[in-house]
C-alpha cells in the first residue's frame, strides 16, 4: 500500500503501536498531522561559556571534566538522583540530573564533557538542570546548536 499524507499512522509500518495513544493525545494521527507537528520553542546551545561566566536562569552550554559523580535519591519523592560535579579552566559547578538512572555508566570521572541545560540555583550553589550531555570528542548533535524542545504527553518525551 502506497503511503500518502492522508495515511493513519496505525496503518504504517514500523510506528510502534505502544506510541499511537500518546500521538493521538497530541492530535497527530496521519503522516501530515506528524510531518506539520512542529516544536513549541528551541533552546539555543549555540555559545559555549566558562563557568565562572554562567548566569542564573540562563541556558548554556560548557565543556568540562568529570570530577566527582556521585547518585541517591530524594528525601519526599524517592526520585533517584545523579550529580556530577564537573570543572573547566575557571571554576567548577554541578549538573543534576533526575529520574535517569541510566545515565550513571555513560559518565565518569575523569571524563571529558560537554553539558547544555538551564543554570539553576539550589541550596548548594548554582547548578545545570537536567542538562543534555555529550562526550567532548563526539559531534555537537545535542549540545551545540538549535535543540528543537516538542510538547510533552503522557508516554512520550520531547
Amino acid at each position: 500500500m502506497p503511503l500518502t499524507p492522508d495515511t493513519a499512522l496505525a496503518s504504517v509500518p514500523k510506528v510502534s503501536r505502544r506510541i499511537l495513544p500518546a500521538l493521538k493525545r497530541l492530535g497527530i494521527t496521519s503522516i501530515k498531522d506528524l510531518l506539520f507537528y512542529f516544536p513549541s520553542r528551541y533552546e539555543d546551545f549555540s555559545l559555549r561559556k566558562n563557568i565562572a561566566d554562567l548566569i542564573l536562569g540562563e541556558a548554556a552550554t560548557v565543556e568540562a571534566t568529570v570530577r566527582r559523580v556521585t547518585q541517591g535519591r530524594t528525601a519526599r519523592r524517592h526520585m533517584h538522583i545523579l550529580e556530577a560535579l564537573v570543572e573547566d579552566e575557571s571554576g567548577r559547578i554541578t549538573a543534576t540530573w533526575f529520574n535517569q538512572p541510566f545515565l550513571a555508566r555513560n559518565i565518569k570521572e575523569g571524563a571529558a564533557v560537554r553539558l547544555s541545560g538551564k543554570v539553576g540555583q539550589g541550596p548548594k550553589g548554582m547548578y545545570l538542570q537536567n542538562p543534555a550531555y555529550e562526550r567532548a570528542a563526539a559531534n555537537e548533535t545535542h549540545t551545540g546548536g538549535l535543540i528543537p524542545v516538542y510538547p510533552e504527553t503522557e508516554g512520550m518525551t520531547s
